[in-house]
């Protein structure tokens, strides 16, 4: 039987997600956003560049999760490019 009090994939996710604090300028986001646009006078509200930087936010610590325990199962003790590499497939996939 499952031990209950053992913390879940979730779980223990969402404890990194709480722990990070890191966001990216919205400046950048910004400009991201802008190279997107065909025309130059729309607006990007400051609601939107808020969002976007959750959503990459997020994607970048998935990121990093999926390639530290790729790392791990590996027994090395760094994350290298290799692993961040080889999971960018399967992350795209699951984000598209």
């Amino acid at each position: 039987m499952a031990d209950s009090n053992a913390p879940t994939s979730t779980t223990s996710q969402n404890h990194v997600f709480s722990k990070i604090n890191s966001v990216f300028r919205p400046s950048l986001i910004q400009e991201c956003l802008k190279l997107t646009l065909t025309n130059s006078k729309t607006k990007i509200s400051n609601d939107t560049v808020e969002l976007m930087n959750q959503i990459a936010r997020i994607l970048t610590i998935e990121a990093l999760m999926r390639a530290a325990r790729l790392a791990k199962t590996e027994s090395k003790t760094h994350v290298q490019l290799d692993h961040v590499e080889l999971i960018l497939p399967q992350l795209m996939l699951d984000f598209p």
